[in-house]
């Protein structure tokens, strides 16, 4: 064991089913509203109507500072950018009075917020831990338990110049989606069959079958 005194300080781990997280109309709606203006992930409703459930007030999410935040657009990192202030501890949570839907993250607390992947891996090699920080999960929808190159999560390590904690097949699949996504074809419903080619490097059976469905990469 590393550090016998930082182990003792990790609390014992609880898993709860998404199914056991009450329902919250007013939560559920406000992400929603929310999810109109920005790309905005199902797990900040879920993970709001969980810290209400439990009345938690300062559940912490690892919401980086994004170096490539987007600016033709509302994004969470710029959105919380504007409605957070700094705790005496160093964190940081969402401003009192704050709207425009940053009240759905005011029950959270974000303590790395004014960091990067860069700067974390550097921190990290500095005190000795990297190969431990390097173990950490980013993908939402790995292809045989590989990072998938497609995501949003995998197309940051990419950007922020890790693109080794990819394999070759997922930096080509990261590439090809990247391009299309800055290109006109980004306008158009591309053929399933080109989603399964990258994904997957060959055409799924029930497209084969069905001779494609038109839908956005």
């Amino acid at each position: 064991m590393r550090n016998k005194e930082a182990h003792d300080r990790i609390a014992n781990l609880q898993i709860t089913s998404g199914s056991e997280i009450p329902q919250d109309a007013e939560i559920t709606d406000l992400w929603k509203q929310l999810k109109q203006k920005m790309v905005l992930a199902r797990q900040y409703d879920w993970l709001a109507r969980y810290a209400k459930s439990k009345n938690l007030t300062a559940l912490e999410l690892s919401i980086e500072r994004d170096t490539f935040e987007k600016q033709d657009g509302i994004d969470v990192s710029l959105l919380l950018k504007a409605n957070v202030e700094q705790t005496p501890c160093g964190s940081f949570r969402v401003k009192q009075g704050a709207a425009g839907g940053a009240e759905l993250f005011a029950r959270f607390e974000f303590p790395i917020r004014e960091y990067t992947k860069v700067t974390m891996k550097e921190a990290a090699k500095q005190h000795g831990f990297l190969e431990i920080l390097e173990m950490s999960w980013f993908c939402h929808e790995p292809i045989n338990g590989k990072p998938c190159g497609m995501c949003k999560p995998c197309v940051n390590v990419v950007a922020q110049g890790m693109g080794y904690r990819l394999t070759k097949k997922a930096l080509f699949r990261c590439y090809v989606v990247q391009f299309v996504r800055k290109s006109p074809l980004s306008k158009l419903k591309l053929p399933r069959q080109l989603y399964h080619w990258v994904r997957h490097g060959s055409v799924g059976p029930e497209v084969a079958q069905t001779g494609g469905v038109s839908g956005p990469l």
